[in-house]
């Protein structure tokens, strides 16, 4: 309940138009059923009594029926498209916002590609405010009307039909459960193949250096044999499932026909009261047919529902933190007691560190790589909070001050500089709301940036930056 909870409130703006197409799905329903009648009609009153004129009019009103019918199908199809991708922009927005909202944590382990992938599975959100999805609502109000109408028809034929239909539910409750843990296998092992193709494009360049192409290339074939695997099986599961449905809705026809041939013989049911009847029973069958197909391709879309709110679940730093006051004075004081600090919770990388800086001084932290240096500095920046010890800034508890605002009062020049796809001007002017012409100025100035963007046709406009080619410049 909590997974359609959470769907629920994305519709919220979409409701009227998702209205409007049920109340014109419930319309296209009874138009549906309609055709039956006047098939009876025109084999019985037309061709069967050789009415020509009458088999006319009745074939006009058919076309008339299928016209209108295709007309609302377009509208309600349309309204569905408009609203499924609406509502999917919005989960997608909400979703990407808080993942890059999201502490370190969550990050650690996890290949960029899965990530992406994880995020790309809100698309397959869309079946769930498909026509399909909510013609599921609609069949069980058309069964209703056409076991009304069968049973006028034929008490002994709809009792016949109504005892095949149990068969669906059995068909559709065995393979449901398995198509189901295998699409959640399928959707994590994809995931896990693009972090894996991911990380070997990222660094295809130490892979040539190492000459380990081979050595790559096996171990993403690897995940992709295993993902072609799980995909094989929940195909073959689908099929089957299928298939059976099928079989079962052939069978009946085949009873139907044999039982009404009967009936026709020795009874007097008409030709064009079987036609009708066999239309008709399509739409008792319908509602049954439609929850068996739709479950089995529902589904995937169900885990990636579970998957998707899993992230949505996550707590973001601003709400891990949501207690802290807003920092608006200037750092004068910042002071480290007995700081420990695990990644994995086991090995510390920091134990026992005091620290004490105040404004003006300039310090220098030594030590060999991975003793602790950037750890400690992203403590700092509360980019990681589960250390032992205080981190005291201002004579105030660092978990007790808003991180966005304590963040926006450092300045840090990263080892490992990271440039945005985007101009020269944008990549330095990134974490700032707005800077002042002069300002930039001077930052291009004191940098020494100012030279070599002169050497580029679009000056600052100049898009990403090849680090191997400045040396060239």
């Amino acid at each position: 309940m909590g997974n359609i909870r959470f769907l629920y409130k994305y519709t919220k703006g979409h409701r009227g138009r998702l209205t409007i197409s049920m109340t014109m799905m419930i319309i296209l329903s009874y138009v549906s059923i309609m055709p039956a009648k006047y098939y009876k009609e025109a084999m019985d009153n037309g061709i069967l009594a050789g009415d020509y004129e009458y088999l006319k009019k009745v074939c006009m009103i058919l076309i008339g029926i299928y016209v209108l019918k295709s007309i609302l199908n377009y509208i309600t199809s349309k309204i569905f498209i408009i609203s499924s991708q609406s509502i999917i922009f919005e989960i997608k927005k909400n979703l990407l916002k808080r993942v890059l909202k999201l502490p370190m944590t969550f990050f650690e382990g996890k290949e960029t590609g899965y990530i992406m992938a994880r995020v790309g599975e809100t698309d397959k959100l869309q079946i769930l405010f498909s026509q399909q999805t909510f013609k599921i609502l609609i069949s069980i109000i058309e069964f209703i009307i056409v076991l009304y109408i069968l049973m006028k028809y034929n008490i002994k034929l709809t009792l016949i039909a109504l005892a095949i239909m149990p068969l669906y539910y059995i068909v559709t409750g065995k393979f449901m459960g398995n198509i189901s843990k295998i699409s959640m296998e399928l959707m994590e092992k994809g995931a896990k193949m693009n972090g894996k193709l991911e990380e070997s494009i990222s660094g295809i360049e130490e892979v040539k250096n190492l000459n380990i192409e081979e050595k790559e290339s096996k171990k993403n074939i690897d995940y992709n044999k295993e993902f072609v695997k799980t995909a094989i099986k929940q195909g073959v599961l689908y099929s089957i499932g299928m298939e059976l449905l099928t079989l079962i809705s052939a069978i009946a026809g085949i009873i139907v026909l044999l039982y009404a041939g009967k009936d026709i013989i020795f009874s007097g049911f008409t030709v064009g009261g079987y036609i009708a009847f066999a239309n008709y029973i399509g739409k008792l069958y319908a509602p049954v047919i439609q929850l068996g197909t739709t479950t089995l391709t529902i589904q995937p879309a169900l885990n990636s529902l579970k998957r998707v709110k899993e992230i949505m679940d996550e707590l973001t730093e601003e709400e891990r933190n949501k207690n802290g006051k807003e920092m608006t004075e200037e750092i004068k004081e910042i002071k480290m007691e007995n700081i420990e600090f695990s990644y994995d919770r086991k090995t510390k990388v920091l134990k026992g560190i005091n620290l004490e800086v105040k404004k003006g001084e300039k310090i220098i932290l030594k030590g060999s790589n991975g003793s602790g240096k950037t750890t400690l500095m992203k403590l700092l920046l509360g980019i990681y909070d589960g250390y032992n010890g205080k981190i005291i800034i201002n004579g105030k508890n660092q978990k007790e001050i808003d991180i966005k605002s304590l963040r926006e009062r450092f300045g840090i020049v990263s080892q490992k500089i990271f440039l945005f796809n985007d101009t020269i001007k944008n990549n330095i002017t990134y974490s700032s709301k707005e800077i002042k012409e002069e300002k930039y100025k001077e930052i291009l100035e004191k940098s020494e940036l100012e030279k070599l963007i002169k050497k580029f046709p679009l000056k600052d406009n100049h898009m990403r930056l090849d680090p191997r080619k400045l040396d060239k410049k």
